[in-house]
Parts: structure tokens; sequence; C-alpha cells
């Protein structure tokens, strides 16, 4: 079902994943600098960076960091390309 929370879940890491590949590359990044930056090994950006891991508040929370923006934009552009909230 295309509501179903598995569908929605799936939707929202997929965009998160695009976004945060987006946002590296025209910062310039490589997965190198941005582990770096966050503390996180190179393997955990590339994994959600494809999509194969569903990044937990605090690893987006260190992503952020590294990329130099605010968490709330990393969640807020993913809501809007999966179109939730009311």
């Amino acid at each position: 079902m295309a509501n179903s929370p598995s569908f929605q879940s799936k939707a929202l890491c997929d965009a998160m994943a695009e976004i945060l590949r987006e946002k590296r590359l025209k910062a310039g990044l490589s997965m190198t600098d941005v582990a770096a930056g966050s503390g996180l090994a190179r393997q955990m950006v590339g994994f959600v960076e494809k999509g194969a891991r569903v990044p937990s508040l605090d690893t987006l929370a260190k992503l952020a960091i590294a990329l130099k923006i605010k968490p709330s934009e990393l969640l807020e552009e993913a809501e809007t390309r999966c179109q939730f909230g009311g």
C-alpha cells in the first residue's frame, strides 16, 4: 500500500539519501570529508547516501553539522519531497 508506514519510511529514507548526497556535492565535499566532519565512519556516510541505512536523529544531526546546515533543513526538505504532513 502506498500509505503504509513501511512505504513512507522507505520514501523518507530514499529522499534523505538523495538530499544528503546533493548537499554534500553542492558543498564540494567528499564522503571522507563528511565522515571526518561528522565523526562517522565513511562507510556509514555511504550507506546513508545509498539509502541502505536509516539514519538515527543523532546521525542526521552529525551529518548536518558536517554539511554546515541545520538538521531541520534536511527533515523539512525530505518531508516536502515525500509530501508528508497535513
